[in-house]
């Protein structure tokens, strides 16, 4: 009955072995987009190096002006996008909603190409730079590139973290043109960088390189240097209504709620305080600090931490392994093949019913079918509704046969005529056992559950 009441919530139980352990959680490691947020990705901001262009339009729907503060023509710009992202990426229109199948990033970036370029415009450019090689998104690299057949040579085009992008980069463009990178000029686009972050917004840098020659077999290495760094995209992905009110509800319940995500640190930190996480008084650390740290250095401080920023479903498996064994009980939220390790160490693994594949959901004792941070917040409320209801008639069953065992025990050490006979006690049984402990089973929840 608790599990066809999670499932009306949206939380469907794999299995029921998990609804127990839900009632007793009390950290819940949450990844950030799609669940604490919306995961309808709006690229609101693109930075320059010298220049600044501003996006208009809201989620998926390919309407909005693009004005920039030089009036720059960056038709360019929209074009390496366009024939870049719709590898991976497609904006389709159903039943009266704009929706991007596939990388929700790269849709945003997509979206911001058809708003420039229009529909016409997107196909134009998937076919002017024809696509010769895709070298696909690492979680290592944190970068995805594609190499483009272009009059008289090749084109590279490079999207993903900037700070990753900059770091095998030598060039900068300019509104007078491109010019080499002085360390005065990577510590101005560090500056773009953290500045967008600490507003909150994802960040999406681009980067691209002209070849003359190129081979398929040519090693990444060969191909991802000496970049010419050309923008950040900054990429809106606002809280999920509710979420700040569940996380103060899960808090006063005694669950603690951490945050896990791939974005920049600082845009980690922005999203954090605006759903109420204590950043200030808690602990936030990257991947590389987690690279840089023993399991004994990382248990010191692991129940202090309320953010993750720029990590790997690697770096999940390990957080959950290691707050395991200070003595709490895990939930870990997870969509990915990479995820699966995390979930399944996990006491609760919650896949996206979805954004998350076949593999995460398999891993998983729970799916939220809406994708929603409230909903684990909802399904443990049901898990510890589910326990109390199953102690009340345990008590009761057991106070009940413990009076007439002790009833017929005790006229039989004392010689006495036994005072029920066996028809008395399946009366008994039939009448005062059977149907308030089915009402106990479904008892609504005491008000103080959480």
């Amino acid at each position: 009955i608790g599990a066809y009441r999670m499932a009306r919530k949206n939380a469907l139980v794999k299995r029921l072995a998990a609804v127990e352990a839900l009632g007793s959680v009390d950290v819940i490691c949450a990844d950030k987009t799609g669940t604490i947020t919306k995961g309808e990705m709006t690229v609101k901001v693109i930075k320059l190096f010298d220049g600044e262009c501003s996006v208009g339009g809201v989620g998926y729907e390919p309407r909005g002006e693009v004005k920039c503060s030089n009036n720059e023509d960056l038709r360019d710009l929209y074009e390496m996008l366009a024939a870049h992202t719709i590898i991976d990426a497609k904006l389709v229109h159903e039943e009266g909603l704009w929706l991007v199948k596939g990388s929700p990033t790269e849709g945003a970036a997509l979206v911001l190409a058809y708003k420039a370029l229009g529909p016409s415009g997107v196909e134009e450019a998937a076919k002017k730079l024809e696509l010769v090689k895709t070298y696909p998104f690492d979680r290592f690299r944190k970068r995805k590139s594609t190499v483009h057949r272009v009059p008289g040579g090749y084109l590279v085009v490079a999207t993903g973290a900037p700070e990753m992008l900059l770091s095998i980069s030598s060039h900068v463009r300019t509104a007078g043109g491109v010019k080499p990178l002085s360390d005065e000029d990577r510590r101005k686009i560090e500056g773009i960088i953290e500045e967008l972050a600490s507003s909150g917004y994802r960040t999406f840098g681009v980067a691209y390189r002209l070849l003359k020659d190129f081979s398929p077999s040519a090693k990444l290495e060969e191909v991802e240097r000496d970049l010419v760094f050309y923008a950040v995209l900054g990429i809106i992905d606002p809280p999920r209504e509710g979420v700040r009110e569940a996380i103060e509800l899960a808090k006063r319940a005694g669950v603690k709620t951490v945050m896990i995500t791939g974005d920049h640190k600082l845009t980690a930190i922005a999203v954090a305080r605006m759903i109420g996480l204590d950043v200030d008084g808690g602990v936030v650390l990257e991947g590389r600090d987690l690279d840089s740290m023993s399991d004994e250095e990382l248990l010191e401080i692991v129940d202090k931490v309320v953010v993750y920023a720029r990590v790997t479903p690697e770096h999940k498996a390990r957080i959950v392994r290691l707050l395991k064994s200070k003595g709490y009980r895990v939930a870990m939220t997870g969509d990915g093949v990479n995820d699966a390790p995390a979930l399944k160490e996990a006491h609760v693994g919650v896949a996206m019913g979805i954004r998350g594949t076949d593999v995460a959901k398999e891993a998983s004792q729970l799916v939220l079918l809406d994708d929603n941070y409230v909903t684990i917040v909802e399904a443990i409320r049901e898990g510890r509704v589910i326990f109390e209801n199953l102690k009340k008639p345990i008590n009761y069953l057991l106070t009940c046969n413990i009076g007439e065992v002790m009833v017929v025990s005790g006229a039989e050490l004392l010689g006495k005529p036994t005072p029920l006979e066996p028809i008395h006690l399946l009366w008994i049984n039939i009448v005062t056992d059977s149907t308030p402990a089915a009402a106990l089973g479904v008892e609504p929840p005491e008000p103080e559950i959480l």
